[in-house]
């Protein structure tokens, strides 16, 4: 054999054995569905907290937000406790119309959560994934954990879904870090928005 195919041939095999250290590996756990909707009640609470405090306005397709709430800054900081700011900038958008420098509540718009009728954890996980070489030398370092729930609810009569996916903030409390699935339903008549019983006149 040719010293140049021996080359290539290590050059493969050291490749391989490269990628395979490498490579990530994943396990599953199971997390307490109980404890799941708990903690998805606890992250949605101040959303639905805030379509408690809306206000009917003149214009019955718009809710006056409740007082504190002045500016983006201030919706988002209801949930600094509870997800990323992605996420509330993601509701905020969905959410809020700026009319005459004052901000409203679009009436036909509806976030689903947990506390939707017939709102269920159908799943919860805690997946823990690193790379093959950080779980040979004990490394927890490098470990990437994540707890996904997933949970569904009926909006007019349809089944829909979500996938919540947290992470550990700084002080070791879970936070959503990001959320796949029905994001929000536009309702055709505001009557059947889920929240127009919070409304007041």
């Amino acid at each position: 054999m040719g010293l140049k195919k021996v080359i290539k041939i290590l050059l493969s095999v050291f490749i391989i054995l490269i990628n395979i250290i490498n490579m990530n590996i994943s396990e599953r756990l199971a997390f307490d569905r109980l404890e799941a909707e708990k903690l998805l009640k606890e992250t949605y609470r101040p959303l639905e907290n805030f379509t408690k405090e809306l206000i009917v306005s003149e214009d019955e397709k718009l809710l006056l937000v409740p007082n504190y709430i002045k500016n983006e800054e201030d919706f988002i900081n209801l949930f600094k406790e509870k997800m990323q700011e992605h996420n509330a900038k993601g509701f905020y958008k969905d959410l809020i119309v700026q009319k005459r420098g004052q901000l409203f509540v679009d009436g036909f718009v509806y976030i689903p959560s947990i506390y939707t009728k017939n709102g269920r954890v159908t799943r919860a996980y805690i997946k823990e994934k690193q790379k093959l070489i950080s779980k040979l030398f004990g490394n927890d370092d490098k470990k990437i954990v994540e707890l996904i729930i997933k949970e569904e609810w009926t909006i007019s009569g349809e089944w829909h879904k979500r996938s919540n996916y947290y992470i550990k903030n700084q002080n070791g409390k879970w936070m959503l870090d990001h959320a796949n699935g029905t994001s929000s339903y536009r309702f055709v008549d505001i009557n059947n928005n889920p929240w127009r019983a919070y409304w007041k006149d």
